[in-house]
């Protein structure tokens, strides 16, 4: 029986990219399902019926490209390298660990798994020096690098409720948007001080 191909769209609402998005696991490849119902007349004019699925895998730069287009969200690409350094390669071990305990649903161990890659960039020399002289200052007159060890301090302080249970932190709780921001934060940070 002979084949042949028909390009066909549909219609999908902003609204629905939207929740497409939230039910995704995040990072990961769309794969979308089409049930299909055809019928078509043969060359003797009868109708001939078929029924189907279609299946297509939609890789995240894809998904994030079309999302753009119709404004339904936007996204960053933030690379952070590996290089020789060992503190370095195991903060950015311990990202990608956060990622995939954030896949599973484990919002706070992946938060906690994260700060464990900030803790090497709050300790270093620098952001000990920066983050000591900045608290001393009123906040309008830190200097842009006082203001970015705040940053690393705030972010690491916010982490830390997902590792500690006392009583300021224990009724914290994180949802996998709030963990996605941290992670990324934490990310960004790890980037931008080379961990």
């Amino acid at each position: 029986m002979p084949t042949s191909s028909q390009p066909f769209t549909t219609f999908i609402s902003d609204e629905q990219l939207r929740i497409m998005e939230r039910l995704r696991w995040h990072g990961e490849a769309l794969l979308l399902l089409v049930n299909l119902s055809l019928t078509r007349p043969d060359a003797n004019g009868r109708l001939l019926t078929g029924t189907g699925t279609l299946n297509a895998m939609v890789q995240p730069g894809d998904w994030f490209r079309e999302l753009e287009r119709v404004d339904a969200a936007s996204y960053v690409e933030l690379l952070v390298p590996v290089t020789e350094d060992h503190a370095r390669a195991t903060a950015v071990r311990r990202i990608r660990d956060a990622r995939g305990m954030l896949r599973e649903g484990k919002n706070e161990p992946a938060i906690v798994s994260a700060r464990a890659a900030l803790e090497q960039v709050k300790n270093t020399p620098e952001v000990k020096a920066l983050s000591k002289s900045a608290k001393a200052k009123n906040s309008r007159d830190r200097t842009q690098d006082e203001r970015w060890a705040m940053v690393v301090e705030d972010v690491y302080s916010l982490a830390c409720g997902a590792a500690h249970d006392d009583e300021t932190t224990e009724s914290f709780v994180y949802s996998r948007q709030d963990a996605e921001v941290i992670i990324v934060a934490i990310a960004g940070l790890v980037a931008r001080y080379g961990a």
